[in-house]
């Protein structure tokens, strides 16, 4: 997902983090692939869900 909280208190990774996701979130505006990546990042946090409701992760 694009939002992501940091809370370990180190201001280097946190801004190193920051700017990749910017760089990342730019790089799929210019490309257009909003939808496949959203529908991908949908997927994945369903499957994450059912995974943990059933207990296996």
């Amino acid at each position: 997902m694009l939002t992501q909280t940091i809370v370990d208190g180190d201001i280097k990774k946190s801004t190193y983090q920051g700017i990749i996701y910017t760089g990342k979130i730019i790089q799929k505006t210019s490309n257009n692939s909003w939808k496949s990546s959203l529908t991908e990042e949908s997927k994945q946090y369903i499957k994450n869900n059912i995974y943990q409701i059933g207990g296996i992760k």
